[in-house]
């Protein structure tokens, strides 16, 4: 990263996040470039002035975190995180904010009635501890519910996003809303890919900002091992005070890879354990030290008012149903072990899968998420993926009753979930752009998956017609915005040219 555009891009989000546009969403730079190369505005670039773009963009695109349109505030916030600050720095930048503070009356409203901006406050906080939906899933705080909210309350909102699953979203209402009345729940979610497990929690955390930390467990690993993330990146950034009054749920998806599956060396020791260890004390609710590491102070997380909710496939389990040995002998007919995909899972089960039995016992509740069946990849993929403009860029699409039967059990029986599915149109939809970029309507069909204008695109013109040549970057999507990069990341010496 260049000194220039670093400088450029900390004046901007510093100025938007010192404002009233804190709040605001900035479209992620690989969204806006993947737009623009569609619509041809980098047709003029050479191969090599191309990569540079892409290459820088790819550097400024991390702070948006995979969101995309996150508000100004957070991507501020990511690249602070991010960003290797030496100490005499942060003091440097501590005595000039200091400075400012001197002049600073706070508490005065500088902006009054609606046009305050909602930076702080515990009712619609967009706080730092959440690392769930980004803000744009958020239409002006429509979906957020009160903390005072019912269970049923809870539980009937839950439904606008998820389809059935009525026992796992009742036990969804009631962890979170014990939680918002200062009860900590331990709990685990199980259910097949593509049933619904993290989509529950995501909806929570749209309803309740600031509440729910949904983590990559997957990828935790104990303490002193190089490169991988730790129990202590569960809690960063993680405002202590906050944690202490407020308290937060810990969502640790995946978390079947660590405590239902080993990760054994040569000599029989399970890795997994380490982590298993570190995870018994938050399930306490204990003060948790992590002490100090490379480049990073030691720090206490008071976990009295932390719940924490595993979910996880627990496919391995699972298959393991009936794997054992079948009796033999007179009268063993029909005695042997069966495998029962459907049934709940149980706790001598995960402890027989990997789970230290002293965290099994501090799970306090198991809920099961179903797999979904027929009529719900339907409803799926009529409701959320073909009528959602955001899957094909604001193209309209649709899809006759029998290609999505055929599409939706073809996701069922390889039980591959929601996400195939929805990847499944957005490749065929993607394909028919590439050839008719200036398509309004198109119809999905299956199989294959396939996508047709229901209008024919113009055609382009023979290089003989005799017509004049076709101009580049003239095409536009629903916004602007959404496929333009911002100034400081334009192509550079490269944007003069005709």
């Amino acid at each position: 990263m260049t000194k220039q555009d670093a400088l450029e891009f900390w004046e901007e989000f510093l100025a938007m996040s010192c404002g009233a546009d804190a709040d605001s969403p900035v479209v992620n730079p690989a969204v806006a470039f993947t737009n623009g190369s569609k619509e041809g505005r980098y047709d003029y670039l050479s191969e090599d002035e191309y990569r540079a773009l892409l290459n820088r963009v790819d550097e400024f695109s991390y702070f948006w975190n995979d969101h995309h349109r996150p508000a100004a505030s957070e991507v501020l916030l990511r690249a602070l995180r991010t960003t290797d600050i030496p100490k005499p720095v942060i003091a440097e930048i501590a005595a000039k904010l200091a400075e400012c503070s001197i002049t600073t009356r706070y508490g005065s409203p500088w902006l009054s009635g609606a046009d305050r901006p909602r930076i702080l406050g515990t009712e619609g906080l967009r706080d730092y501890i959440c690392a769930g939906p980004s803000p744009d899933s958020l239409q002006d705080h429509e979906t957020e519910l009160a903390p005072e909210s019912t269970p049923r309350e809870i539980y009937e909102s839950i439904h606008k996003y998820v389809y059935g699953q009525d026992e796992a979203c009742r036990a969804a209402a009631i962890v979170m809303y014990k939680h918002l009345n200062g009860q900590r729940t331990n709990a685990l979610f199980h259910g097949p890919t593509g049933s619904g497990k993290s989509e529950i929690w995501r909806s929570l955390a749209r309803m309740f900002p600031g509440k729910i930390r949904m983590v990559d467990f997957s990828r935790v690993a104990g303490d002193g091992w190089v490169g991988s993330m730790h129990m202590r990146d569960v809690f960063d950034g993680v405002d202590r005070r906050q944690l202490a009054n407020e308290g937060v749920i810990i969502v640790l998806d995946e978390a079947d890879k660590i405590v239902a599956e080993r990760a054994t060396n040569n000599r029989g020791f399970n890795y997994n354990d380490v982590v298993q260890n570190q995870l018994l004390k938050i399930l306490d609710g204990d003060v948790v030290e992590f002490g100090q590491e490379k480049d990073r102070d030691p720090f206490t997380v008071d976990c009295a008012h932390v719940s924490v909710v595993m979910l996880g496939a627990f496919e391995r389990l699972v298959s393991a149903r009936g794997d054992g040995p079948k009796p033999i002998g007179f009268g063993s007919a029909g005695t042997a072990a069966t495998k029962d995909e459907s049934a709940p899972v149980g706790y001598d089960e995960l402890v027989k899968a990997g789970m230290r039995r002293e965290l099994a016992g501090r799970v306090q509740l198991i809920a099961q998420v179903r797999a979904l069946d027929l009529a719900g990849y339907e409803s799926i993929l009529r409701g959320r993926v073909l009528a959602n403009p955001d899957v094909a860029g604001g193209l309209k699409m649709s899809m006759d009753d029998k290609d999505v039967t055929a599409l939706a059990s073809a996701a069922m029986d390889a039980k591959l979930g929601v996400r195939w599915m929805s990847s499944q149109v957005t490749n065929a939809v993607d394909s028919l752009i590439f050839d008719h970029p200036g398509i309004k309507e198109c119809v999905v069909k299956y199989p294959p998956c396939r996508a047709e204008p229901v209008e024919k695109a113009p055609d382009k013109p023979s290089p003989d017609a005799g017509t004049a040549p076709r101009q580049r970057g003239r095409r536009k999507r629903k916004t602007e915005t959404e496929s333009q990069l911002p100034p400081w990341l334009k192509p550079g010496a490269c944007e003069n040219k005709p």
